[in-house]
């Protein structure tokens, strides 16, 4: 009797104790009233970047292609990448112009923006809107859904505005579920796709899109932007197209 009693009195601990777990959408206010943590605005690692390119096109034909190279944020323009065992023309064009850029161009601020997963004022204003419906939750993580409007936000904005901004038509059509930790509401991954074929402006079509990324902890404890998972399938100006790639960034060292 002493140990059913003990295991009952442990149940209902336990049944307390989750009931009692703040949930959601409250540690989002609270985060709101404290402020966000400000976001670094450097990186002190150099990191690994691996790329795996699986392209096929009616017009280009087919492209397979795996690289690696690592990179340094705050080495001098021109210095910042170190190819491994492959030169620059051996890089699919696109991807070699944003390395180039990346490479020549960009500043240590800007690289930080995009490789912490730390959530800024505007991201949490979304987060505690009705933009965000909770879809399960536990203890330690908590999966939410975003409306098209929310989406249109961790995609880059709405404006519309811009070289590479996702046509508003897509946007609607969009679906995401997003995954954070508890209580410290760190993104943990991200999981955006097409929900059905969409034509953009007559001359293509999307029949499928998705986007994964994952975030991952640093050696200084915060999270940053450890991978993505990209594919699109499609169709312009009568020529389907197909195309995976996924990146990985690992192995942070010091710099």
């Amino acid at each position: 009797m002493r140990l059913f009693r003990t295991l009952i009195t442990t149940m209902l601990c336990c049944a307390a104790g989750s009931a009692s777990a703040t949930d959601f959408k409250t540690l989002v206010q609270q985060q709101v009233d404290a402020g966000p943590l400000p976001a670094p605005k450097t990186i002190p690692y150099t990191y690994m970047v691996s790329i795996d390119l699986d392209s096929r096109s009616g017009k280009d034909g087919d492209k397979d292609f795996q690289g690696a190279y690592r990179f340094d944020p705050t080495a001098a323009p021109g210095e910042r990448t170190q190819l491994l065992g492959m030169d620059w023309e051996d890089f699919p064009k696109d991807m070699r112009k944003d390395m180039e850029r990346a490479d020549n161009s960009e500043t240590p601020a800007q690289f930080a923006e995009d490789f912490w997963c730390v959530t800024d004022a505007a991201d949490l204003a979304v987060m505690a809107s009705d933009s965000v419906t909770v879809l399960r939750e536990t203890e330690s993580e908590a999966v939410v859904s975003l409306s098209p409007d929310a989406i249109g936000h961790f995609l880059g904005g709405d404006s519309g505005d811009g070289e590479r901004s996702m046509p508003k038509k897509i946007k609607k059509r969009m679906a995401a579920e997003l995954t954070f930790s508890k209580p410290d509401l760190i993104l943990k991954t991200s999981h955006i796709w097409l929900t059905e074929p969409t034509s953009v402006k007559i001359v293509a079509k999307m029949k499928a899109m998705d986007f994964k990324i994952q975030c991952d902890i640093a050696p200084n404890g915060l999270p940053y932007f450890s991978g993505s998972e990209t594919s699109v399938d499609g169709k312009a100006l009568g020529k389907s197209f197909q195309a995976q790639v996924n990146m990985t960034i690992s192995d942070l060292r010091p710099n």
